[in-house]
């Protein structure tokens, strides 16, 4: 969806959703998603609008931009609208202004206080001075804690990695390659962290005091595997709070849900021998799984709603039952007068009916869409200051696999046939009897077994969430002066519900 104009449009960009006021200086709008993220490094217009050859979705100071092609890019036929919007600025709260020895705004580097990270540097065992700077920021949080300094400065460039914080330690970017710090609106461009497997861009768990982050931007990588959630930052508790000033966070759309599997063949072959049935087909088939039940917020992140596999089908019905077999009289043997002696009966066995057809395997479950998480929060805090947040779509939920087919009957086996016995004697001339030998033969196959009914279709999956912030457990997101731009929520598949959109998910 485009960013609206209407009355409701403005209502959610001032920060009212379902008639509540939240904080006026916390601006919101949806964004359609898009599949590239991309840093736009352009100052804004004077007028506080966007800029004239700018993206028409590019917010006032914004260091993002949103293009078609992005996952929170805006149709050309919003670009009016994203440009009256754009115009709308976003103004700190009075009374924040920064202790002159604040490491986020210091116009200088404290060779003594810090680890520096460049893009031109080394993971040496000896890196991290000033004139000997680490290559990732990871080596850099690390080398602070074990030297027990408190800051970590990071020069412009991207660095392709995930993070992970320590308390009391603060991450600032925003600096020159002279270590000279920019003070433009687009200082927070300089720095752009994006990993480019891991599903969190920043993770922050059971801290014991309060990190930070100052003056840099935060992407998520540019796709999600299918059904998987992606965080900007991802903090989880219980710990002290994470402090993110002057921070950029933009987020890929969650994957969609996997489709289930079809239900396997048979496992077994059905054959004969099997007690007599009517030979009718199997029934009835096997019923489909449940849908999905909404996704929900627990310590490890978002977990979507799977759907549930279907029931296997019935199994045919034996066939008809075989036919009789024969008997014969059999004799001890001949007499003088040629003549049989002790007679009994002999008989084949009855005809077999076919074994029913094996019912089929029921289908399994679709998976749940991934969401689009800009901050995450559980059982900790995140306090945002003069933020940026754009998360993409929630996940399509996946279909449900199709119940697998039922597998045919067996065929009926003719009876075995009785034991060879003389049946009759035979005169062959004076003083000359033959014995003459046979053999009951066994009854008639029976009738085939009938097929078996089909498996169950799989539930399908419940939709992902897009969410500029999430929390749960009594973890709580605390925003001021912040805009948040979230995506679509995804789409439930055969009847499972579809996420939320909102700047606040809980």
């Amino acid at each position: 969806m485009g960013i609206a104009t209407s009355m409701g449009g403005c209502a959610a960009i001032w920060g009212f959703e379902d008639g509540t006021a939240r904080n006026e200086s916390d601006a919101t709008s949806d964004a359609p998603s898009a599949d590239v993220l991309t840093v736009d490094d352009r100052a804004p217009a004077s007028d506080g609008g966007a800029d004239a050859d700018a993206d028409a979705s590019t917010a006032p100071d914004a260091a993002v931009d949103a293009t078609a092609d992005s996952p929170i890019g805006i149709d050309a036929g919003d670009a009016d609208a994203a440009e009256e919007d754009a115009a709308i600025d976003v103004v700190p709260e009075t009374g924040d202004a920064a202790d002159a020895g604040d490491p986020c705004t210091v116009a200088m580097v404290d060779p003594n206080a810090g680890i520096f990270v460049a893009g031109v540097g080394n993971d040496g065992p000896a890196c991290g001075t000033q004139s000997n700077p680490c290559l990732t920021i990871q080596t850099g949080l690390d080398r602070a804690s074990v030297d027990g300094l408190s800051i970590v400065y990071v020069q412009q460039g991207s660095y392709a990695e995930s993070i992970s914080l320590y308390p009391g330690i603060t991450l600032v970017g925003g600096w020159q390659t002279s270590w000279v710090k920019d003070t433009s609106p687009t200082a927070d461009s300089l720095v752009v962290l994006q990993p480019t497997s891991a599903s969190s861009t920043v993770v922050a768990t059971q801290l014991s005091s309060s990190a930070r982050l100052c003056t840099l931007t935060v992407l998520s990588k540019a796709q999600a595997n299918p059904g998987e959630s992606l965080y900007g930052v991802f903090a989880t508790g219980p710990g002290a709070s994470l402090l993110l000033d002057d921070v950029v966070i933009v987020v890929s759309s969650g994957g969609d849900g996997v489709p289930g599997d079809g239900g396997a063949p048979p496992d077994a072959s059905a054959g004969g021998g099997c007690a007599s049935g009517d030979g009718g087909a199997g029934s009835p088939m096997g019923a489909a799984g449940a849908s999905g039940s909404a996704g929900t917020f627990t310590s490890q992140g978002y977990a979507a709603g799977t759907g549930s596999p279907g029931q296997p089908g019935a199994a045919g019905s034996n066939g008809v039952d075989g036919g009789a077999p024969a008997c014969v009289t059999c004799y001890g043997g001949c007499s003088a007068l040629c003549g049989g002696t002790g007679s009994t009966t002999e008989c084949g066995t009855r005809g077999t009916s076919g074994c029913g057809g094996i019912g089929g395997q029921p289908g399994t479950g679709g998976g749940g869409g991934g969401s689009s998480v800009g901050v995450y929060a559980w059982q900790t805090t995140v306090q945002i200051t003069n933020g940026r947040i754009t998360v993409g779509n929630g996940g399509n939920g996946g279909l449900g696999g199709p119940g697998g087919a039922g597998g045919a009957g067996g065929s009926g086996v003719v009876g075995n046939p009785g034991a060879s016995c003389t049946t009759g004697c035979t005169s062959c001339g004076l003083a000359c009897c033959t014995a003459v030998q046979g053999q009951p033969a066994g009854g008639s196959a029976g009738g085939r077994g009938g097929t078996g009914a089909a498996g169950g279709t799989g539930g399908g999956g419940a939709g992902g969430s897009s969410c500029a912030t999430a929390a749960g457990d009594a973890g709580s997101v605390i925003a001021t002066s912040t805009m948040m731009m979230t995506g679509d929520a995804g789409t439930g598949a055969t009847g499972a519900p579809n996420g939320v959109s909102s700047t606040e998910c809980q």
